[in-house]
């Protein structure tokens, strides 16, 4: 037992930084979540391993120093997710779910995503800003091969995911969560463009975010992560022209508020010049809505809409429904109860109901406010906190607790001041 605390956590004496084995287990996790390959091929046990390693350096490493740091939030974070543990095997138990092992440890892997990022704050900014530059390659690498595959192979992001694109499974192929790590990844890069005062960073963190617009934009193009990025851009953009030019920045937001009254005129050009046709579709039905027309459902996004709303509707069609939910049944109906893939939020109040928020309103909170820790005092504080916001819209629209998601989000992101100052 001794000589395996001793290699967790690097000595039995109060010290500063990781071990060696340690920033090992960081650097697979991380490349395993952010792969598609490897996050579907990979030996389940092979996962368990890994992830119960890292639980273990975790709490060597930090559970035991909460009192004497006095980390409340990170603690109050833990326990809310031991918590939540509990009550999801409470409710395979008794039937009230049907998920397999898959399924949760797909969300594990998403929840040790935040405790290895509580973890690297004992790191040292070295290994900060080690760890941090392999994990921009291994995104970036990644990327590069799913643009390769997409034209390689049209519409194989598209059908990854559906019965007939099994043959991309054995693939290093992403579905619709690489879209958005890439949409994360890409508005990280551009925090490093605007704020490193390297210029090997700036020039790297540029090519990064040519290739990952590239992506988003020509391959399979998801309409979410198009303008997500796009408004995390502009948003960032604002940010940082008002403080460095107090002019440009007044009339830029003035022209913020103004743009709703060309929003639509902007919508149709769009439409009318847009070649993908899911990205016209999506914004057709934007300009549909800001219209008040009824195009009855025809759209996805429409269709999202009418989803969220009937799984609000199952949540509230009786009182053990509204307290309990209607359970985390995978052979749900999403026709006739709307839970399905489409909002993490919106599906998990329907699945958990009023007992559930009480640990997933908590959870969401405690990550914002451990994530945006990171930031405090920094020139661009404002400018990552539009990053984490995006995450909760996100979140409101598609399944976001995915290790991928987790990934880029709360291990990359938060090392971006470790590479910002090196």
């Amino acid at each position: 037992m001794l000589e395996i605390q001793v290699a967790l956590t690097g000595s039995l004496t109060e010290r500063r930084g990781l071990s060696e084995l340690q920033v090992f287990l960081v650097v697979t996790f991380f490349t395993l979540c952010v792969t598609p390959y490897l996050l579907r091929n990979a030996s389940r046990v092979l996962m368990l391993l890994l992830l119960f390693s890292l639980i273990a350096s975790f709490v060597f490493t930090v559970s035991l120093s909460w009192k004497r740091v006095n980390r409340h939030q990170e603690a109050q974070f833990v326990l809310l997710v031991v918590l939540w543990a509990a009550y999801e095997f409470l409710l395979r138990l008794v039937g009230y779910s049907s998920a397999e092992l898959g399924n949760y440890l797909m969300l594990w892997l998403y929840y040790c995503c935040i405790l290895v990022m509580v973890m690297l704050d004992r790191a040292t900014d070295r290994q900060k800003a080690q760890i941090g530059i392999i994990c921009f390659f291994v995104i970036l690498i990644n990327i590069v091969d799913n643009l390769y595959l997409g034209i390689m192979y049209p519409g194989a992001q598209a059908l990854v995911n559906l019965s007939w694109g099994e043959q991309f499974l054995t693939t290093n192929v992403g579905g619709t969560s690489f879209y958005a790590t890439a949409m994360f990844y890409c508005a990280s890069c551009f925090l490093i463009l605007l704020n490193s005062k390297r210029t090997l960073f700036r020039i790297l963190a540029s090519v990064a975010i040519i290739i990952s617009i590239c992506f988003l934009l020509f391959i399979s193009p998801r309409a979410t992560a198009v303008i997500l990025s796009v408004v995390m851009i502009f948003l960032i953009l604002v940010l940082w022209i008002s403080k460095h030019s107090p002019v440009i920045g007044f009339i830029l937001i003035l022209g913020s508020f103004l743009m709703p009254f060309f929003l639509i005129p902007i919508l149709e050009f769009l439409v009318a010049h847009i070649i993908d046709p899911r990205l016209s579709e999506r914004f057709a039905s934007i300009v549909g809505l800001l219209r008040g027309q009824d195009n009855g459902g025809n759209d996805s996004l429409t269709t999202r809409l009418m989803y969220s709303l009937l799984s609000l509707k199952s949540w509230t069609a009786d009182f053990w429904s509204f307290v309990v939910g209607v359970g985390n049944k995978m052979d749900v109906n999403v026709e006739t109860t709307g839970i399905g893939q489409h909002s993490q939020i919106i599906d998990s109040i329907a699945k958990y109901g009023i007992i559930g928020q009480l640990f997933m309103v908590p959870m969401y909170w405690k990550t914002f406010l451990i994530v945006k820790g990171h930031f405090y005092n920094r020139s661009y504080y404002y400018e990552a906190i539009i990053i984490v916001l995006m995450f909760f819209l996100y979140s409101l629209m598609n399944n976001s607790f995915k290790p991928e998601i987790g990934a880029v989000l709360f291990i990359f992101f938060p090392l971006i001041p470790s590479l910002v100052g090196c």
